[in-house]
C-alpha cells in the first residue's frame, strides 16, 4: 500500500498507523524511505512499483484563486502521483481520502473518493471494507 499525501501529517500518521496497527500492512510514505541517490521521480517510481493499491491524501494545502473565486487543492505533486497510480493500476485500485471542501479536477471523478472533515476516524470502517473488497486484507 503507497501513500500519498500533502502537508496534512497529524491524518497521514493517523492512516499510517491505522493500516499498521489495525490491519498488519506495511505502508510506503515516500518521505519516509531511502533515497539511495535517486531523484524524487526515480525514488517514487522505484518504491510505487511494487505496491497494489495506493491511498491518496488530498488536503486543503493550496489556495488558489480562478476568476476572482478563491478555493484549496491539494498539492500538484499529490495530484501528479495521483494520474499515476491511477494510469499504472486501474482506477479500481486508487482511493482518494479527501478533507471536505478540497477542490478536485473533475477528471479525477471516476476514482472513488473517501471524504472526511476533520479526521480519518470518520471513515475508518470505509476503509477497513474497502481493504477486505480488495483482498488486500481478510475479514
Amino acid at each position: 500500500i503507497f501513500i500519498v499525501h500533502g502537508h496534512d501529517y497529524d491524518n497521514l500518521f493517523e492512516l499510517q498507523n491505522l493500516l499498521k496497527d489495525q490491519f498488519h500492512l506495511n505502508p510506503i510514505v515516500l518521505n519516509q524511505e531511502s533515497d539511495s541517490g535517486k531523484t524524487i521521480i526515480e525514488k517514487f517510481e522505484h518504491y510505487a512499483k511494487d505496491c497494489a493499491f495506493a491511498f491518496v491524501m488530498v488536503t486543503p494545502d493550496d489556495a488558489v484563486e480562478n476568476k476572482g473565486r478563491q478555493y484549496f487543492q491539494g498539492r500538484p505533486n499529490v495530484l501528479f502521483e495521483l494520474g499515476w497510480f491511477a494510469g499504472r493500476f486501474g482506477r479500481n485500485k486508487v482511493r482518494i481520502i479527501r478533507q471536505k471542501e478540497t477542490a478536485l479536477p473533475s477528471d479525477l471523478n471516476g476514482i472513488i473518493s473517501f471524504d472526511f472533515k476533520e479526521n480519518l476516524s470518520e471513515i475508518y470502517e470505509k476503509i477497513h471494507n474497502d481493504l477486505i473488497h480488495n483482498g488486500i486484507i481478510e475479514k
